[in-house]
């Protein structure tokens, strides 16, 4: 991600950061007892912990879950969640340490407590949405701790560099209000303190964000390059993205090259010629969600400014740092949310069903593809070498090795499954 593309998304997010409510007027909106939520069923792994059931919702969360269960995307946002919740308990279930990178507010919080993960370090480049992450995070865990229940350790940092630079989750890269792993002071000290002491986790996640890091081959590359150097071997990265040959196709599907405008989703191509593997700009709007952006706030009204993320050119670049695709996922409650076509693939697409919504809203969600990469043994002799664990401690690190980078992507690298989609994108066709 290029230093535009980091200050626009940063912005963008800023923008739409919640705010906090206080207890009273949560309670002056809902009653005493908050709404209760139905919850996909838990994976084993977590079947060990207490399910949230026992609890309520954090008293701040109450008041936007009824702004969300009236809105026109709520659908669309239960889907997704059962998603994310069964990528998190398929892929992470019971993990010691979990890297979550584009965190946003710590929206899966509940998820990754039913899943049994016993640490967290979520990152965002948005001061504004870290901020909001770590009021939810210390509410959450009183609640929980307080009827007798086991919330993860958490920490939230400002990050802003995953696409332009190394960077190391036990240095961060500083800045003021403990961002980069400096004790932050006042309010948010207790979840600005360091993670356990090594840099590799047993999972990688990043959900509904990788494809903003596709601003150009060396942010995709650098961002993959942190995530593997982050990861044990063996461990899984997994998350969600939007498909870029989808994304193309409902474009030219919609008859008015180069926009798309229905009630729920609205997308307009920016990219000129044919679409590169990376740097394709393009916007989303999805009705109801924070891609919407505002009407009175020319900077967002036009939607969130995305990239195009093409399989093939996402597999390729992984497979350089050592991340290879996974296609077989034994995940029957996660892939029973996925499209059955796409189960010896490595990135499977949703296939929603929302009864009563406007179709439209079907047609932003089947833009979405879920996809699961694991971290081999040998890349590390490759890039990095690792340092045996200390006698004992049950932690071994990788330390980044001086190697000539590979060499870029050729231009038609996004063949496959998605290259002939990619050369008829044509501005105007």
């Amino acid at each position: 991600m290029d230093t535009n593309a980091v200050d626009y998304t940063r912005s963008l997010y800023d923008r739409h950061a919640n705010k906090v409510e206080t207890k009273d007027e949560v309670k002056m909106a809902h009653g005493r007892g908050g709404e209760a939520q139905t919850r996909a069923p838990l994976s084993r792994a977590a079947r060990s912990f207490p399910t949230l059931s026992a609890f309520p919702l954090s008293t701040m969360h109450l008041k936007a879950l009824r702004a969300r269960k009236q809105g026109a995307a709520l659908p669309l946002k239960q889907y997704h969640n059962r998603i994310k919740r069964e990528l998190i308990n398929a892929f992470a279930g019971s993990a010691p340490r979990l890297l979550d990178l584009a965190c946003g507010r710590g929206g899966d919080l509940h998820k990754w407590t039913t899943a049994g993960v016993e640490f967290v370090k979520g990152v965002d480049l948005s001061p504004g949405e870290i901020q909001e992450a770590r009021r939810r995070y210390e509410e959450t865990k009183s609640e929980i701790e307080g009827r007798g229940g086991v919330a993860p350790e958490v920490v939230f940092e400002v990050v802003s560099t995953l696409g332009t630079a190394p960077w190391s989750a036990d240095g961060g890269e500083g800045g003021e209000d403990g961002e980069g792993g400096r004790p932050a002071s006042g309010a948010a000290a207790s979840t600005a303190r360091p993670p356990p002491p090594a840099n590799l986790f047993d999972a990688v996640s990043c959900m509904f964000a990788a494809h903003y890091f596709f601003s150009s081959e060396d942010a995709a590359r650098r961002f993959l390059t942190n995530v593997a150097a982050h990861l044990k071997p063996g461990g899984c990265f997994f998350g969600t993205v939007p498909s870029g040959r989808k994304v193309m196709g409902a474009i030219r599907g919609g008859g008015a090259w180069p926009v798309l405008d229905t009630p729920a989703l609205r997308l307009e191509a920016r990219w000129k010629g044919e679409a590169a593997p990376f740097g394709a700009a393009y916007t989303c709007a999805i009705k109801d969600t924070v891609t919407a952006g505002h009407e009175t706030d020319p900077d967002s009204a036009a939607g969130s400014l995305e990239y195009l993320v093409f399989a093939s050119a996402f597999t390729g670049l992984a497979r350089t740092v050592g991340l290879e695709p996974v296609a077989a996922w034994n995940a029957p409650l996660l892939e029973a949310l996925l499209d059955p076509a796409d189960e010896q693939a490595a990135f499977k697409a949703f296939v929603p069903a929302f009864p009563g919504a406007h179709p439209s809203l079907e047609r932003a969600s089947e833009l979405f593809v879920a996809f699961c990469f694991r971290r081999t043994e040998e890349a590390l002799s490759g890039w990095a070498r690792v340092v045996p664990e200390k006698e004992g401690s049950g932690v071994a690190t990788a330390v980044a090795a001086p190697s000539p980078p590979p060499p870029p992507l050729k231009r038609g690298a996004v063949g496959g499954d998605e290259g002939g989609a990619t050369k008829k994108a044509k501005a105007g066709g």
